[in-house]
């Protein structure tokens, strides 16, 4: 069973900062803001985000940031990262099943603006990585792509159609 806590972490004693016994408050950024005060002029502070700590399918330790402000909201974090271990480990899913459900409502420009960096590490060359920035994106425009899961076979093949009989491409184009 997982658990959620608020990371802590020291800073410098803030400039303007009132002490009373070991409590600090000061202003950040028109905010007040308080900690404790411990030794040579430290301030210990919580994070506002709550951090999960939970087991993975492979008995590791894992350390998150559930990047949310409520603890309810957390909670309901810490619950899905626990049931996709269960499933996991149940057979039902891989690690593999659930970084690609993640990714699949990602708009496909930052898809895109990915391959494009792995194509030039790759090495190939940079008119056929410019001619390929003409033409994936138009793809997906006609095709109105949007995401990752809008894409299937049917929706390229009626793509593929529809240029042939618009604009006379050959098959190969």
């Amino acid at each position: 069973m997982g658990t959620l806590y608020r990371a802590s972490y020291t800073i410098p004693l803030p400039e303007g900062a009132r002490t009373k016994g070991d409590r600090v408050v000061w202003i950040s950024k028109g905010e007040a803001k308080t900690g404790t005060l411990t030794g040579k002029n430290r301030v210990l502070i919580h994070s506002g985000i709550w951090m999960a700590q939970y087991v993975d399918e492979n008995d590791k330790i894992k350390r998150i940031s559930t990047k949310c402000k409520d603890k309810a909201a957390a909670n309901k974090v810490l619950v899905r990262l626990e049931n996709e271990v269960a499933q996991i480990r149940a057979g039902a899913l891989s690690r593999g099943d659930i970084d690609v459900s993640k990714v699949r409502n990602d708009p496909v420009e930052k898809h895109l603006a990915d391959f494009y960096v792995s194509q030039r590490a790759k090495g190939v060359g940079e008119r056929q990585i410019r001619d390929d920035e003409k033409m994936i994106p138009r793809l997906f425009a006609e095709a109105r792509i949007e995401s990752l899961g809008d894409i299937s076979r049917a929706t390229l093949e009626r793509w593929i159609v529809n240029c042939r009989a618009e604009h006379g491409r050959g098959a190969r184009t």
